[in-house]
């Protein structure tokens, strides 16, 4: 059975578990909108890292678990993007993060998701992993998907290139989020 409240990440690259999605990001009825609110999480993520990392710029476990638990939370809304994506597919996905191939199974449901797959392990600098990966990795990426829904809504409609191009951000982004997770609750990355 899959924890849906927490990840277990194994030595072997394996990881099972869930989170909770948040409620601003459950669905997706107006997209635009949608967007705004998952713009709105990635800015708090950052600014909760910025409070955590004031003093010292070091971590301690209550933060990182607060970390933890928000970026899963953000892996449930780029989950339910993915779903929104490509509703009549099914939730297993695989995407090449930094040329690793990366492999999940996720089930996304009301409230919470749930997934199992296979994470290669990312070297992630100790010092300043935590905020190198919100400015160099999320934002950047970030970026792209709103560059391509700008795109798309030029003309009215999204095209199966936009679509694949948004999926492959998704897929990736969605990756990288749960690289830095398990860098956070294993002690890899310090802030």
């Amino acid at each position: 059975m899959v924890d849906r409240d927490r990840i277990t990440y194994y030595p072997n690259g394996r990881w099972k578990g869930g989170g909770i999605i948040p409620s601003a990001l459950r669905t997706v009825d107006d997209l635009s909108d949608w967007i705004g609110r998952f713009v709105d999480f990635c800015r708090q993520l950052g600014k909760t890292y910025t409070l955590f990392s004031r003093n010292d710029g070091e971590l301690i476990g209550q933060e990182k678990a607060t970390l933890s638990v928000s970026l899963r939370e953000l892996a449930g809304g780029l989950f339910v993007f993915r779903r929104y994506l490509t509703p009549e597919a099914p939730a297993a996905f695989n995407a090449v993060e930094n040329e690793r191939r990366v492999s999940f199974s996720i089930t996304v449901e009301t409230t919470t998701w749930c997934g199992w797959g296979f994470l290669p392990f990312a070297h992630i600098p100790e010092r300043d992993g935590f905020a190198r990966w919100y400015n160099e990795v999320l934002l950047y990426r970030l970026g792209d998907t709103l560059r391509v829904l700008a795109d798309a809504q030029k003309d009215g409609t999204v095209s199966d290139t936009e679509r694949n191009s948004m999926i492959a951000v998704v897929e990736q982004v969605a990756a990288e989020v749960l690289s830095i997770d398990r860098a956070l609750v294993t002690g890899y990355v310090s802030g």
